[in-house]
């Protein structure tokens, strides 16, 4: 079709284009064609068609199927057409767009002298509609019905008339059937007008009314006004009426919009000035009233008008008489410039289209103020949203210049709870009751519907429960009120739950079944308590959840109150309200009412009629020990009485007491008991004795009453204990004690005898003054001479009294005058400012208090400095700001207050002022408001007084261009140029790249070669280099891969400025390939002049300019770099860096940060007589040899040797030829037979034996003590004291809160130094320290999970979540899995896999299996294939063995080959005699003797001794075709106990200890000995002979007869971990559906995102991680071979879950080959059981904590040690104490009060720990 040319629609689904906010579904057109320059937009009514307006084309696109449906799209091109004088071409731009009738549309376009009536099912079928055309861009028309006909109404402005246009009909007109013109309502001519009309903004019709919008401009003041003007058409023509409008201080109207409900209208407008507007409404009958009262007025009020009627009125004369209409401003926001109105149940919403173009939501009415909802959308990012916006249904239709958009206007989804969804005021939303969801309306059927619209209080809920409480040994029947009716006939259930230690309890009523009393009254019988009453201490709040049969979810919930009465510690709690228990005071506990207290107190019983013992005012008998806020303060150097007053103290009789009780935690158990005696039943008399508390309470404490031990009802007195010379500090401080007298009077103190001490002592020897005043500190010490400079004196005995310190400080002759009155410090500080100096001193502080000699400060002097600024650098950079500048000067730290001025603005200091080093300051420059190359000054402000004398040049931001190259290898260094303009105004550039999930960010820094020239800014270039790129599961690549590695996005750190940090995507993207591979020389090279370096893929992703190849220290000069070499020009001579007369050289190679040493080269170093000696000898005897040789006739004799020397070759080539044809024509029929016959069944051989999974402690060990670093944690503490360990149960308990975990989670993770193997230690150690508190750990593993997804949107990369393992979150999660699914594994799927491990072992031992190389035959690995043509032999042997676990000797048949190494063999008969023993009980393989008994006579095999085969420094392993075993023959396989403590000489690929470089067929493996020989078995690699090889690829086809062979066991495997059982795994359940949950909460919609999350999460964390390491599960051996094998079946299970098809060829890897066809089954049913298990039930709360409780916290053993991990966890909190510190304070100041007391518990224990590691 033609119109793809034009239009191309790409239809895109996406979530959160544009940032954190923006998570809307939307379709989204883009355009191809940028000239198409949209300008209106039209909806059809059933909203099937949208119709679009552009230059020369108008468009009609079908929104039915989404704009998915490409053939319905139909456009009519409108130009460009012939000018007037045709000659030449103008464009169409089609002004106006009007809906006319339901079936036709009117187009005007500015190149027609008509406008056009054209069919909305056929745009390009049109008529002539309406002459002549509307071809002003700045009018508006609409077509409205009146008296059954249809009229055009049109406004046409005064200005941007275009030339040679028809149209003139300047104001408003109006036109019947688009032909026969009525009266028209315009203005007079320009001239004698002084408003003119610009532009029209909008026009409407609201009932007879007739409305246009304008934007009019004054020609006198040239000032523009909005005006709106009505023109009335019920009554006659001539009623014309027009006033401004404003919005606030705003009068430029931008767009208009109007929504009508329950019979009023209301106009919505934005006003807009430069980048911001502000929104206005305005009911439509407050503009007619406006109206109405301007045209009395301009009348002078002597007309009376009838009801909606206004007279013509448009006389310029009389404009001052017309009032502007003004409204308040209900939103200010960015610029605005489209805006739509959704009304619903009285509520307005605003769409508003902003200049940026986004989408914002608004509640604009019925609210004072709007509300802006955090809804946001992207039509098109950084370009205009257009006026023309529609919604029909929920979907919002916006465009811009170049794009259309659909967008999803509501996701009420995303609210879980009701109090969210209301609390939205989403109109769109609401709370479905029956559901128990929030919905939109058409989604709630059969139920009632609350609109999202005020507070949470009208969600559903029970209002009241009557009774209210509950005692739990009762049953009865409860009343629920409702507060939303639920309708009769609806099957309800009560049931009951209660939170207790984050665990909840559920209970179900007694009864089931409710009876319902009316549609708002329930009843219901309360539930047996007996789960919950154990945990009640007191009271207890309980839910009251009702359920419906249509929902599984509660849709009301309620609180009950039940109690205990044997658990109220309080009288008045006791017999609260209805409570049904009573108190007996004489032994302090509450019982049940029908209970009785013990004979002894039946007579004071407390129940319901009688009232506690109440305690209402203290009273001390010491006078004004009160302070202000009531607390007594009490000296402990004087006894006290207290006299408590109250009502209904009991007399005991003697069976109990009173005391008064003083709790504290500084005293010896917290309290201390004295004794109080009871005066009568209103008061009681305490006596605290002298010395009665042992010392000074730092804090306030309480005292109250006590009758035997519990604490009377009532009010507590607060206390402080306190000891007169403990106050003060120092102790000699007598100013501070004697100022307790003026401003804390209740302080009873003296200063006595050189003490202070109680008041009440008698002092013998009183002092009348204090001793003289103490300086220790004077800060600053410097003043700038014309500053007043704020200075503090600090000491002791420095006055008691406020009044003697003023104006005690002086310098020199200078007073210092106190500016404010500090009684806190008194005696303590002085702070006063001191006056300027005039002049450069230096001077004494004096401090002279009254009463006292002055006192000089003596070790240091105050200085009157006058500081100087010298230079400055930088001295430029951007406009933008942020550039770290230091100025130098002199005694720039003088004074009290530094600040540094760029301008009159402050630059921001990087230097705290008081570490400011007296010769340079530091500070960062602010954003500059200049657009061009500007200068400013630099000042500092010293105290106020400023210093100025330096100048700083802001200069044009930098802007990037291009990058080039933009590819690079992994190691990274490249050298990437980047071109731009105004590069150099930044001094210190930095290249930031960032992978594409944004969990990875790396700097580079930068470099330029010259400073800032303003003339030659475009001349330089900037250099960075490219960083590092870790990839992911490159383990499965193959070197040899050329597909990319991953992408990075590269931006630029330039100081403040914005523009360089978000790139164009075009240069943004850097594209990394894996690293080249160069091979070592395999030897020492003799000097050359050319040096050729061989490798693969080395120009890839590097030239030779990125090479560096070095000869020790010397440059050899790099001339060429081909895809496998590199030549380079070595230097002639020996380098000469190091030592004097080397010879030998490394060479080494750098492509960027990668860098090789590939070997070594000689250079000849001879004495250069010598050397001229040897070229005069050599010189002499070549010449007499040439001599004598042509003498005889040389020449004859060297062409007869040359002719027998190319046939004797030409035969072996020959013969090579012949020999390899014939192995490959042998090999081919060979490999055909295999692929045919190979596929043999194993089932009979994998009959029998037990699966041997491990125990769970194990098991667990396995998976959480893999690596090597946490091995640690199986072992004790290496040093501990009870000390130590009392410290580490307090962080314990600090690891044990949630917010503190999670706080120190998030603080070390932000430190670059927190490794990720870190990470995987800390998610380790919190495994080990809360294994037996699960339930704890999920929620933790939540809370770490919600905050990576939030993270991963937050950076537009949600595919990329859980896929790398570079958070705790994501190492937790893979060992929470673990963990957990052991059950699953045991009971449902383990069993498979193990079939599936066993049935690979056994088919890769029917054929040759290297013992060096471990490469098979019969392999699923191309990296693991037996690449050789020899041909075993099967041997059947009869083996006796004494099996030492059965406690028997045994005779079994063992089959082996006779290429088997004699450990091979033994291998095979201890896998069949201990076949169902675990491998870790069986005997080892080198712990046993293999002896062969043949004719009476035995011989013991060995894999080495004297007779191995030798070839040169090779030896060969030797197998039971060396010894030459025979078929039938009686083995003994022996236990040699003297060999379990023997090492073993060979290492081979099977032992840890294997030395093996690369794969077999990528170099050769070399395994040495202790000899030093080396070893080979089957594959003899060193080979040097001519022997033809054939190539490896031709034993491919061996990996499908493996292939065949296991796929019925890969099938069952797969088909069981992929199918869903009927009670489903809770932990599977469980996670899938938190990260449903998150999808919708973070509005995501694509199904492939949720998809990724669950592949990601499970299959990639647990179910790869199983199978490639199934030694976790059972007791086995993993063979190099079967580990080689499993790699490719998780390999194909990863692709699996890949959505998307991939695309093969020759060239792909060979597993992804292998399982090609297999792989869309495969990918099918993934999503079929991520669908299935989607569809079951949700897990509850209660159903998960009681597995993790039951199944998985308690049983991991004590093979791990908590002590050692929390010891290891604490590490890390010591390593970054400042940061975890820090991070504290942050949350403690965001939160008050949440993070303190932990933030003090963590510091004790840092100082406790410090104090012992010391």
């Amino acid at each position: 079709m033609n119109i793809l040319l034009e239009l191309f629609a790409i239809i895109v689904s996406v979530s959160g284009p544009h940032g954190a906010d923006d998570h809307i579904a939307s379709t989204t057109i883009l355009m191809n064609d940028k000239n198409l320059s949209l300008n209106h937009m039209f909806m059809a009514e059933n909203g099937t068609s949208l119709y679009l307006t552009g230059k020369n084309y108008i468009y009609h696109l079908d929104t039915v199927n989404d704009f998915h449906d490409l053939i319905e799209i139909d456009h009519v091109q409108t130009g460009p057409n012939d000018y007037a004088n045709g000659k030449n071409k103008i464009d169409d731009v089609t002004n106006i767009v009007i809906p006319y009738d339901t079936n036709y549309l009117i187009t005007c376009g500015s190149s027609y002298t008509f406008c056009h009536k054209r069919s909305l099912g056929n745009i390009s079928v049109w008529t002539k509609g309406f002459e002549p055309s509307i071809n002003n861009s700045a009018a508006v028309a609409f077509v409205t019905d009146f008296d059954n006909k249809e009229y055009l109404f049109v406004g046409s402005p005064h200005g941007n008339l275009q030339p040679e246009t028809v149209y003139e009909n300047i104001g408003i007109s109006w036109f019947k059937d688009l032909s026969e013109s009525m009266e028209r309502l315009r203005f007079k001519k320009d001239d004698n007008l002084m408003m003119i009309t610009e532009t029209y903004v909008k026009g409407f019709a609201i009932d007879h009314h007739r409305l246009f919008f304008s934007i009019q401009r004054n020609k006198t003041d040239n000032s523009t006004h909005s005006r709106v003007a009505n023109v009335c058409q019920k009554y006659t023509y001539f009623t014309y009426v027009d006033m401004e409008l404003k919005c606030g201080d705003s009068n430029y109207m931008k767009t208009v919009a109007k929504t009508c409900f329950e019979g009023e209208c209301l106009i919505v407008a934005s006003f807009t000035q430069g980048e911001h507007s502000v929104v206005c409404t305005y009911l439509f009958s407050e503009i007619k009233s406006s109206l109405a009262v301007n045209v009395k007025r301009c009348n002078e009020n002597t007309i009376q008008l009838p009801p909606e009627k206004y007279y013509y009125f448009n006389h310029p004369n009389n404009r001052a008489c017309i009032k502007p209409m003004n409204a308040s401003v209900r939103l200010k926001t960015r610029a605005v410039t489209a805006l739509t109105l959704v009304s619903a149940r009285g509520r307005v919403l605003a769409l508003l289209g902003t200049a940026e173009g986004n989408i914002i939501k608004a509640l604009v009415f019925p609210r004072e103020e709007a509300e802006v909802l955090s809804w946001r959308a992207v039509v098109d990012s950084r370009h205009a949203v257009l006026p023309d916006m529609f919604v029909y249904g929920y979907k919002l239709y916006a465009f811009s210049e170049n794009m259309v958009k659909q967008i999803e206007l509501t996701e009420c989804s995303q609210f879980s709870a009701c109090d969210k969804c209301i609390e939205s005021n989403d109109i769109f939303c609401g709370w479905c009751i029956l559901d128990n969801r929030c919905t939109t309306t058409p989604q709630c059927l059969n139920s009632e519907w609350i609109l999202a619209a005020g507070s949470a209080s009208i969600c559903p809920r029970i209002n009241q429960t009557s009774p209210d409480e509950i005692r739990t040994d009762h049953s009865s029947e409860l009343t629920l009120t409702l507060s939303h009716n639920l309708r009769i006939g609806l099957g309800l259930r009560c049931q009951f739950e209660s939170l207790v230690d984050n665990k909840t309890i559920l209970m179900n009523s007694s009864v089931s079944g409710v009876e319902r009393a009316d549609e708002v009254t329930v009843l219901c019988r309360s539930p047996d308590w007996t789960k919950l009453e154990h945990h009640v201490q007191g009271t207890s709040i309980v839910s009251v959840l009702l359920f419906t049969n249509v929902s599984s979810v509660a849709v009301m919930r309620g609180e009950l109150t039940v109690f205990v009465c044997e658990t109220f510690s309080r009288c008045g709690n006791c017999i609260f309200s209805r409570r049904t228990c009573k108190w007996c005071p004489l032994e302090g506990r509450c019982i049940k009412e029908n209970n009785s207290c013990n004979r002894n107190e039946s007579f004071v019983e407390i129940g319901k009629e009688s009232k506690c013992p109440n305690v209402t005012n203290y009273t001390v008998s010491a006078p004004n020990v009160l302070n202000s806020s009531g607390v007594a303060h009490l000296a402990i150097e004087e006894s006290n009485n207290i006299t408590v007053k109250g009502l209904n103290f009991i007399e005991t009789n003697g069976f109990a007491s009173y005391h008064c009780s003083v709790k504290n935690s500084d005293l010896p158990g917290g309290e201390k008991h004295f004794k109080a005696k009871r005066i009568n039943d209103t008061e009681i008399m305490c006596h605290i004795p002298k010395e009665g508390i042992p010392r000074n309470l730092d804090s306030t404490t309480s005292l109250h009453v006590d009758l035997q031990s519990k604490q009377l009802d009532g009010l507590s007195l607060q206390v402080v204990f306190y000891q007169c010379g403990s106050l003060i500090y120092p102790t000699n401080n007598c100013g501070q004690c004697e100022s307790f007298k003026y401003y804390q009077p209740y302080l009873r103190c003296q200063w006595c005898n050189g003490q202070c001490i109680y008041a009440g002592k008698h002092c013998v020897t009183a002092e009348t003054t204090c001793p003289e005043p103490v300086i220790t500190k004077v800060y600053p010490l410097s003043a700038h001479i014309n500053a007043v400079t704020p200075i503090t004196v600090e000491g002791f005995n420095l006055g008691s009294h406020y009044n003697e310190t003023i104006n005690a400080v002086s310098v020199g002759n200078i007073s210092c005058y106190n500016y404010t009155a500090d009684v806190v410090n008194i005696s303590t500080r002085i702070t006063c400012k001191l006056g300027p100096s005039e002049r450069e001193t230096t001077e004494n502080v004096t401090v002279n208090i009254r009463g006292n000699n002055p006192v000089v400060f003596e070790k240091h002097s105050f200085n009157f400095k006058i500081p100087r600024l010298i230079r400055i650098f930088p001295d430029y950079g951007p406009l933008s700001g942020g550039t770290n500048v230091t100025i130098y000067g002199e005694h720039l730290d003088t004074g009290w207050e530094r600040k540094i001025k760029i301008g009159e603005q402050l630059c921001g200091l990087v230097t705290v002022p008081a570490f400011m080093k007296p010769t340079l300051a530091e500070c960062k420059t602010v954003k500059s408001y200049s657009t061009i190359q500007t200068n400013a000054s630099i000042s500092m402000v010293f105290d106020n007084e400023a210093v100025e004398g330096i100048n700083f040049t802001y200069v044009p931001d930098p802007v990037v261009w291009d990058i080039q190259p933009r590819k690079s290898f992994e190691r990274g260094g490249r050298v990437l140029t980047v071109t731009g303009l105004n590069l150099l105004s930044v001094q210190s550039p930095k290249l930031r790249a960032r992978t594409i999930d944004g969990n990875t960010t790396v700097e580079q820094p930068c470099s330029h070669r010259k400073a800032y020239d303003s003339e030659n800014k475009l001349k330089e270039n900037l250099t960075c280099r490219s960083p590092m790129f870790y990839p992911r599961g490159s383990s499965q690549r193959t070197k040899s891969s050329l597909e990319i590695s991953g992408k990075m996005e590269v931006s630029f750190i330039m100081d403040d400025v914005d523009l360089v940090r978000n790139l164009p995507s075009n240069i943004s993207e850097l594209l990394y390939y894996p690293d080249p591979t160069l091979y070592n020389f395999t030897e020492t090279l003799n000097f050359t002049q050319v040096i050729v370096i061989k490798g693969e893929h080395l120009n890839v992703a590097a030239t030779a300019e990125d090479v560096q190849v070095l000869i020790d220290c010397e440059i050899c000069n790099v001339t060429t770099l081909e895809h496998d070499r590199v030549i380079c020009n070595a230097p002639t001579s020996a380098p000469k860096c190091n030592i004097t007369g080397q010879t030998l050289f490394t060479i080494k190679v750098s492509i960027g940060f990668l860098t090789r040493e590939v070997g070594q080269m000689v250079y000849e170093i001879s004495d250069p007589m010598d050397i001229k000696l040897i070229v005069g000898v050599v010189a002499g005897v070549v010449l007499f040899l040439f001599v004598w040789l042509f003498s005889i006739g040389f020449k004859p004799i060297k062409k007869r040797l040359l002719r027998a020397q190319i046939q004797q070759e030409r035969k072996g080539y020959e013969h090579k030829l012949d020999k390899m044809e014939g192995r490959y024509r042998n090999q081919c029929r060979e490999e055909f037979a295999a692929l045919q016959t190979a596929m043999v069944d194993l089932t009979s051989e994998l009959e029998g034996g037990n699966v041997l999974f491990r125990e769970f402690d194990d098991f667990a060990c396995k998976t959480l003590l893999f690596a090597e670093g946490s091995l640690g944690l199986m072992s004790p503490p290496p040093i501990t004291t009870s000390s130590i360990e009392k410290e580490m149960e307090q962080f314990k308990s600090l690891l044990k809160s949630r917010q503190f975990l999670l706080t120190f989670i998030r603080a070390i993770e932000k430190q670059n130094s927190f490794t990720i193997h870190d990470r995987s230690d800390v998610a380790t150690y919190l495994m080990v320290i809360n294994h037996d508190n699960m339930e704890f750990l999920t929620s933790i593993l939540t809370d770490l999970l919600d905050a990576l997804i939030d993270k991963n949107v937050a950076a537009n990369t949600p595919k990329l979540l859980l896929r790398r393992s570079e958070s705790v979150a994501e190492k937790l999660l893979t060992h929470w899995l673990s963990v957990c699914l052991y059950h699953y594994l045991k009971e449902h799927t383990g069993s498979v896999l193990f079939i599936l491990y066993q049935a690979i072992k056994i088919q890769a031992m029917k054929g040759p299996l290297d013992y060096i190389t471990s490469c098979a035959k019969y392999t699923l690995s191309e990296d693991k294939l037996f690449t050789e043509t020899y041909q075993p032999k099967s041997l059947s042997l009869e083996v006796d063995h004494f099996h030492y676990i059965e406690n028997q000797q045994k005779t079994i048949n063992v089959v082996v080959l006779d290429c088997d190494t004699i450990t091979q063999a033994k291998d095979k008969m201890l896998e069949i005699l201990y076949k169902n023993a675990g491998y870790s009980q069986r005997p080892s393989v080198h712990a046993t003797v293999l002896v062969e008994e043949s004719d009476g006579t035995r011989r013991t095999l060995h894999d080495e001794d004297e007779s191995s085969e030798k070839d040169g420094l090779w030896k060969k392993i030797n197998t039971l075709q060396h010894y030459n075993v025979q078929d039938g023959v009686k083995m003994y396989l022996e236990l040699n106990r003297e060999h379990l403590t023997m090492s073993v000489n060979i290492k081979t690929a099977t032992s840890p200890e294997s030395f093996i470089i690369g794969g077999i067929r990528k170099s050769k493996p070399i395994v040495r000995t202790i000899s030093g020989s080396n070893y080979w078995h089957l594959m003899k690699q060193h080979n040097k002979d001519e022997e033809v090889k054939l190539a490896s690829d031709f034993f491919l086809p061996r990996l499908i007869n493996t292939k065949g062979t296991l796929q019925e066991y890969i099938d069952d495997f797969y088909s069981k971990i992929l199918h869903v059982p009927n009670d489903p795994p809770i932990i599977i359940k469980f996670l899938f559906d938190k990260l449903d949950s998150a999808a919708n909460r973070c509005n995501i919609t694509d199904p492939d995102v949720i998809h990724t999350w669950k592949c990601n999460s499970l299959l990639l964390r647990f179910w790869v991680n199983i199978i490639k390491n199934p030694e976790f599960v059972f007791d086995i051996h993993k063979p190099v071979i079967v580990d080689s094998c499993l790699s490719v079946i998780a390999q194909t299970l990863m692709d699996s879950c890949s959505t998307t098809e991939s695309r093969l060829g020759p060239g792909s890897p060979s597993n992804k080959l292998l399982f090609a066809k297999e792989i869309p089954r495969y990918r099918k049913m993934v999503q079929e059981y991520f669908a299935e298990m989607k569809s079951r039930p949700a897990v509850s709360e209660q159903e998960l904590n009681s597995f993790l409780t039951e199944k998985i916290s308690q049983k991991i053993s004590g093979k791990v040690y908590q002590s050692t991990a929390l010891l290891e966890m604490f590490k890390f909190a010591k390593r970054y104490r400042e940061k975890i510190s820090a991070e504290m304070e942050n949350e403690e100041a965001e939160h008050p009060g949440t993070s303190s007391s932990m933030s003090s518990k963590l510091q004790c224990i840092y100082m406790a720990m410090d104090e012992f590691q010391q």
